[in-house]
């Protein structure tokens, strides 16, 4: 972004939130939270058999 553009009104147009449908999530493993763990592989889903549900 532009630090020079200080008009709210040319901003607000690309506050848009991310389209649901292109959103996706999976779980990866505990390593994925320390930022020295910088490498692509960080982020592949776990391979796990069972299915966990948030309630």
């Amino acid at each position: 972004m532009n630090p020079d553009i200080d008009e709210a009104s040319k901003l607000l147009p690309l506050l848009k939130p991310f389209p649901e449908d292109k959103l996706e999530e999976w779980e990866v493993g505990a390593g994925a939270r320390d930022p020295k763990n910088d490498y692509p592989e960080i982020i592949e889903p776990l391979k796990s058999s069972k299915q966990r549900t948030l309630f």
